[in-house]
Protein backbone atom coordinates (compact mmCIF):
# COMPACT_ATOMS: atom_id res chain seq x y z
CA UNK A 1 0.00 0.00 0.00
CA UNK A 2 1.31 3.39 -0.74
CA UNK A 3 1.62 5.87 2.28
CA UNK A 4 -0.56 8.79 1.92
CA UNK A 5 -0.87 11.54 4.32
CA UNK A 6 -4.69 12.45 5.39
CA UNK A 7 -4.25 15.56 3.08
CA UNK A 8 -3.44 13.95 0.33
CA UNK A 9 -6.16 12.16 0.69
CA UNK A 10 -8.84 14.98 1.09
CA UNK A 11 -6.93 16.29 -1.72
CA UNK A 12 -8.00 13.70 -3.87
CA UNK A 13 -11.54 12.86 -2.84
CA UNK A 14 -12.21 16.85 -2.77
CA UNK A 15 -11.01 16.70 -6.59
CA UNK A 16 -13.64 13.79 -7.23
CA UNK A 17 -17.05 15.41 -5.77
CA UNK A 18 -19.72 13.61 -8.07
CA UNK A 19 -22.41 15.79 -9.39
CA UNK A 20 -26.08 16.22 -9.35
CA UNK A 21 -28.09 13.81 -10.86
CA UNK A 22 -31.26 15.82 -12.80
CA UNK A 23 -34.47 14.29 -12.86
CA UNK A 24 -37.19 15.20 -15.43
CA UNK A 25 -41.08 15.03 -14.88
CA UNK A 26 -43.16 13.42 -16.84
CA UNK A 27 -46.20 16.85 -16.42
CA UNK A 28 -48.72 14.20 -15.87
CA UNK A 29 -48.86 14.39 -11.93
CA UNK A 30 -46.68 11.09 -11.27
CA UNK A 31 -43.45 10.22 -10.00
CA UNK A 32 -40.45 11.11 -12.62
CA UNK A 33 -40.05 8.32 -15.34
CA UNK A 34 -36.47 8.57 -13.89
CA UNK A 35 -37.20 8.04 -10.31
CA UNK A 36 -39.60 5.16 -11.28
CA UNK A 37 -36.51 3.33 -13.38
CA UNK A 38 -34.02 4.01 -10.25
CA UNK A 39 -36.27 2.56 -7.30
CA UNK A 40 -36.82 -0.74 -9.66
CA UNK A 41 -32.84 -0.59 -9.84
CA UNK A 42 -32.35 0.12 -6.13
CA UNK A 43 -34.42 -3.36 -5.72
CA UNK A 44 -32.42 -5.12 -7.73
CA UNK A 45 -29.19 -3.38 -6.38
CA UNK A 46 -30.06 -4.42 -3.42
CA UNK A 47 -30.78 -8.18 -3.84
CA UNK A 48 -27.54 -8.29 -5.65
CA UNK A 49 -26.18 -6.58 -2.52
CA UNK A 50 -27.53 -9.23 -0.70
CA UNK A 51 -26.26 -12.22 -2.43
CA UNK A 52 -22.70 -10.67 -2.23
CA UNK A 53 -22.91 -10.27 1.14
CA UNK A 54 -24.29 -13.97 1.39
CA UNK A 55 -21.40 -15.17 -1.19
CA UNK A 56 -18.48 -12.87 0.73
CA UNK A 57 -19.68 -14.49 4.33
CA UNK A 58 -18.81 -18.27 2.62
CA UNK A 59 -15.57 -17.02 1.22
CA UNK A 60 -14.70 -16.32 4.94
CA UNK A 61 -14.71 -12.46 4.66
CA UNK A 62 -15.84 -10.28 7.89
CA UNK A 63 -18.82 -7.31 6.88
CA UNK A 64 -17.61 -4.17 8.16
CA UNK A 65 -20.26 -1.57 6.71
CA UNK A 66 -22.66 -1.77 4.04
CA UNK A 67 -23.99 1.09 2.08
CA UNK A 68 -21.40 3.36 3.91
CA UNK A 69 -22.25 7.01 2.12
CA UNK A 70 -19.27 9.71 2.01
CA UNK A 71 -18.94 12.81 0.43
CA UNK A 72 -18.50 11.60 -2.66
CA UNK A 73 -21.17 8.85 -2.74
CA UNK A 74 -21.79 5.68 -1.65
CA UNK A 75 -19.46 2.04 -0.91
CA UNK A 76 -21.77 -1.08 -1.24
CA UNK A 77 -19.58 -3.27 1.09
CA UNK A 78 -16.50 -2.92 3.22
CA UNK A 79 -15.24 -5.99 4.01
CA UNK A 80 -12.50 -7.66 6.12
CA UNK A 81 -10.37 -10.58 5.43
CA UNK A 82 -7.19 -11.73 7.01
CA UNK A 83 -5.26 -8.24 7.05
CA UNK A 84 -7.09 -6.75 3.64
CA UNK A 85 -9.95 -3.91 4.18
CA UNK A 86 -11.67 -4.75 1.26
CA UNK A 87 -14.14 -2.12 -0.49
CA UNK A 88 -16.48 -4.11 -3.11
CA UNK A 89 -18.41 -2.42 -5.58
CA UNK A 90 -21.40 -5.02 -6.37
CA UNK A 91 -23.03 -5.03 -9.99
CA UNK A 92 -26.47 -6.29 -10.72
CA UNK A 93 -28.06 -6.72 -13.96
CA UNK A 94 -31.25 -9.00 -15.14
CA UNK A 95 -30.63 -8.81 -18.58
CA UNK A 96 -27.45 -8.50 -20.96
CA UNK A 97 -28.77 -6.52 -23.04
CA UNK A 98 -26.10 -3.79 -22.04
CA UNK A 99 -23.48 -6.38 -21.90
CA UNK A 100 -22.13 -7.47 -18.48
CA UNK A 101 -22.56 -5.95 -15.22
CA UNK A 102 -18.49 -4.96 -15.29
CA UNK A 103 -19.26 -2.96 -18.41
CA UNK A 104 -21.15 -0.76 -15.41
CA UNK A 105 -17.96 0.58 -14.04
CA UNK A 106 -17.32 3.55 -16.30
CA UNK A 107 -14.11 5.63 -15.53
CA UNK A 108 -16.23 8.26 -13.70
CA UNK A 109 -17.37 5.28 -11.06
CA UNK A 110 -14.07 4.27 -10.65
CA UNK A 111 -12.78 7.48 -9.71
CA UNK A 112 -15.92 7.48 -7.22
CA UNK A 113 -14.67 4.41 -5.79
CA UNK A 114 -11.67 5.32 -5.39
CA UNK A 115 -12.25 8.65 -3.57
CA UNK A 116 -15.19 6.87 -1.66
CA UNK A 117 -12.43 4.20 -0.56
CA UNK A 118 -9.67 6.45 0.51
CA UNK A 119 -12.14 9.05 2.22
CA UNK A 120 -13.30 5.32 4.35
CA UNK A 121 -9.50 4.82 5.07
CA UNK A 122 -9.24 8.59 5.89
CA UNK A 123 -11.82 8.57 8.66
CA UNK A 124 -11.15 5.66 10.18
CA UNK A 125 -7.58 6.24 10.68
CA UNK A 126 -6.80 3.34 8.54
CA UNK A 127 -4.20 4.99 6.06
CA UNK A 128 -1.29 2.63 6.88
CA UNK A 129 -3.41 -1.05 6.13
CA UNK A 130 -3.42 -2.84 3.30
CA UNK A 131 -6.84 -1.97 1.06
CA UNK A 132 -8.08 -3.21 -2.17
CA UNK A 133 -11.40 -3.10 -4.28
CA UNK A 134 -12.76 -5.76 -5.33
CA UNK A 135 -16.06 -5.86 -7.94
CA UNK A 136 -18.52 -8.40 -7.50
CA UNK A 137 -20.83 -8.79 -10.76
CA UNK A 138 -24.17 -10.43 -10.39
CA UNK A 139 -26.69 -11.52 -13.54
CA UNK A 140 -30.03 -12.59 -12.26
CA UNK A 141 -32.51 -14.74 -14.94
CA UNK A 142 -36.39 -13.51 -15.27
CA UNK A 143 -37.45 -14.16 -11.55
CA UNK A 144 -34.75 -12.70 -9.97
CA UNK A 145 -32.65 -16.01 -8.90
CA UNK A 146 -28.79 -16.01 -9.21
CA UNK A 147 -27.27 -16.98 -12.36
CA UNK A 148 -23.86 -15.91 -12.57
CA UNK A 149 -21.64 -14.18 -9.82
CA UNK A 150 -17.75 -13.18 -10.89
CA UNK A 151 -16.01 -11.70 -8.27
CA UNK A 152 -13.29 -9.48 -9.79
CA UNK A 153 -10.17 -9.26 -6.92
CA UNK A 154 -8.07 -6.90 -6.37
CA UNK A 155 -9.49 -4.60 -9.48
CA UNK A 156 -7.25 -1.68 -7.03
CA UNK A 157 -4.63 -1.75 -4.54
CA UNK A 158 -5.31 1.13 -2.25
Amino acid sequence: MQNRTNREIGQLGEAMARKPIAIQSDNKGSWPKALKYRSGNREIGQLGEAMARKYLLKKGCRILDMNFITPFGEIDLVVKKNSFTIFVEVKTRTSRKFGSPLYAITAAKQKSIISNSLFYLQKGGLCDTHARIDIIAIDLDKNRKLKILEHVKNVIEL
